[in-house]
């Protein structure tokens, strides 16, 4: 999403709130959450094309709910946080509009119904997900992965098992459970949507063993 906005520099803080913070104090009980900042290092690393030879902090508020709204009031800014461009990915790799990083406001005109999301999209929003396996699975080939987030070998194997199927069944399945109506622009990305389906599935099939 960075990068498709134009920003050019890897960060080097990251502030973590809400699920995300939660998620992240439970997979990763090292000091500073180490462990959690080269898997960031390596996702950054994978989608800008080059390596960069420091870490990337990760920070988590004790109360991750207040994080956003003290990160805004501390910010220093003094217009309406409503007037700010807000901008969005729609989840596809390519495909033109589908994998273009768009101003919410700005570029409503330019940005597809629900109604419009046909087999071609789908595919996008599949490739992409696909290539999110393909970063996790470099990831895991290169570090201890049981050791540093406690987590079983045989459960990645069972997640590798059974990614590939449904991911356009669980695409559907998010729109039908948000109540996406046909005719309104899509607001947020698609991307997660098949995910949320995939790990659900995967719990699962983890609770059987």
């Amino acid at each position: 999403m960075l990068k498709k906005a134009g920003i050019e520099d890897i960060p080097r803080n990251i502030l973590l709130s809400g699920s995300a913070a939660k998620t992240a104090q439970i997979i990763d009980s090292s000091d500073d959450l180490i462990n959690l900042s080269s898997l960031f290092k390596h996702i950054f690393e994978y989608v800008y094309e080059r390596t960069i030879d420091r870490n990337i902090t990760l920070k988590v508020a004790s109360n991750p709910k207040e994080l956003t709204c003290k990160g805004a009031l501390e910010s220093g800014i003094t217009e309406s946080v409503s007037q700010n461009n807000i901008k969005f990915w729609l989840g596809g790799i390519n495909g033109g509009v589908w994998g273009k990083a768009l101003d919410k406001e700005k570029d409503v005109n330019n940005t597809p119904k629900y109604n419009e999301i046909d087999k071609v999209a789908k595919d996008y929003i599949s490739n992409s997900i696909k290539d999110f396996y393909k970063v996790l699975d470099e990831y895991t080939g290169k570090v201890r992965f049981e050791t540093k987030f406690l987590i079983e070998q045989a459960a990645y194997t069972k997640f590798k098992d059974l990614r590939e199927g449904d991911i356009e069944a669980f695409l559907e399945r998010g729109l039908r459970a948000f109540h996406k109506q046909n005719e309104r622009h899509i607001e947020e990305t698609l991307f997660f949507y098949p995910l949320v389906g995939i790990l659900n599935k995967l719990t699962y099939e983890l609770a059987k063993i």
